[in-house]
């Protein structure tokens, strides 16, 4: 029994409406982050499960105590508006709907069935507090960085400054990824590897090979609890142009990434840009033969356009304009992720699918009856009762007068 100040709590815990409530943050943080803005939205995902994992907890403890309960749902819960008439007075209702199994109240105007979907509410909620811990933990413990990295020495992946990109949970610190990684070898796009592969060691602190093999799209390397993903080959283009009078007009590295539909042989663009200057330009590389195809335009004007080539053929001067191929970085992009439980989370999901397709196919059997008289109302939460009783009504007008 509950008290009247802890009743309205019980009647919110039973309730399946709050979860929607749970909805609006990740709805939230979708739009956050579609809008470029990461900063926090997985703290507010992590308070979102774990507020989350306690009202599926307290739910799952009210259900289990209302297991073996005469009366698992009570009148309050979901009661129906719309109501039914029968010409059979109450009495002769209640007797009816107890020789089906139903169990009244002390009150004799509310009363429950046995019902095999109850098991699939548990199983639901169950499950879901599986989904959330997992989840909530592999988030708290989450690793994900991002480096761009070329044939060379080894890279700490311990250290926070090698990362371009890192994000690390609440309970997780880049230097629990006691490795170092080193490229020997880039290999460019070709048949065999149509986005380029890169040939790795993977070291100890003490230099100690661990592993060695490739890291290409598609085929991951796993050491430990982490795993490196390979996305792309990544270039960057120096390009210079200036006037002939060596008026400097744009300087700077260029990003290249792949890109289709480019000149024959061109595989990566980027573009580039000095509002101040009104300079707009962009980019277009073939890696085999270290070829770019620059085009620029100044205040509107198209200034350059031209092909170069970074050996034998870096500088080209037309109609004034000076344009010069200074270098190229070839860099493999490489993601660094720690291992998350993906199969409980999988089997978590389907289990409340399967929970839930339960709880459908299994409707509760409650019903409310009250009248004077002859006649009598009926609500039910379950359309099979309504109609079942509804029959009955029928068969009762249809007895022949006892004389």
């Amino acid at each position: 029994m509950t008290n009247a100040k802890t009743a309205p709590m019980i009647r919110l815990l039973r309730s399946p409406l709050p979860f929607l409530l749970f909805l609006i943050i990740p709805l939230a943080v979708v739009l956050l982050r579609s809008a470029g803005r990461n900063e926090h939205t997985l703290d507010l995902l992590l308070v979102n499960n774990a507020l989350l994992l306690v009202y599926a907890a307290a739910r799952l403890y009210l259900l289990a105590r209302s297991w073996s309960a005469p009366m698992r749902y009570g009148t309050s819960a979901l009661f129906p508006r719309s109501s039914v008439q029968t010409t059979l007075a109450v009495p002769q209702l209640r007797e009816r709907l107890e020789r089906g199994g139903f169990v009244f109240d002390a009150a004799g105007e509310y009363a429950e069935k046995r019902d095999r979907g109850y098991a699939g509410t548990v199983l639901a909620h169950l499950a879901l507090i599986l989904l959330l811990a997992f989840g909530t933990y592999d988030n708290l413990r989450q690793l994900d960085g991002t480096i761009l990295f070329g044939v060379g020495e080894p890279l700490k992946l311990y250290e926070k400054g090698s990362y371009g990109l890192l994000t690390e949970g609440l309970l997780a610190s880049v230097s629990e990824a006691d490795l170092k990684l080193q490229i020997k070898r880039q290999m460019l796009p070709d048949a065999q590897w149509p986005e380029g592969a890169s040939e790795v060691v993977l070291l100890s602190q003490q230099d100690r090979e661990l592993q060695r093999g490739l890291l290409a799209p598609g085929l991951p390397m796993r050491q430990g609890p982490f795993i490196l993903h390979m996305n792309r080959l990544v270039y960057d283009a120096w390009v210079v142009v200036s006037t002939s009078k060596e008026l400097l007009v744009f300087t700077n590295f260029v990003k290249l990434l792949p890109r289709s539909g480019g000149p024959a042989g061109f595989s990566h663009y980027g573009e580039f840009g000095d509002p101040f200057l009104k300079v707009t330009g962009s980019v277009w590389l073939d890696p085999e033969r270290r070829a770019i195809r620059v085009q620029t335009t100044r205040q509107g004007k198209k200034i350059v356009d031209t092909e170069l080539l970074l050996w034998g053929g870096n500088r080209k001067e037309l109609d004034g304009y000076i344009t010069k191929f200074q270098g190229l970085g070839q860099w493999s992009e490489i993601h660094v992720t720690r291992k998350r439980h993906k199969g409980m989370l999988a089997a978590g999901a389907c289990l409340v699918l399967a929970g839930l397709i339960w709880r459908l196919a299994y409707r509760p059997l409650r019903v409310w009856v009250n009248g004077d008289g002859a006649g009598s109302a009926v609500r039910s939460t379950n359309g099979k009762v309504l109609a079942e009783i509804e029959g009955w009504s029928t068969m009762h007008t249809n007895e022949p007068a006892k004389t």
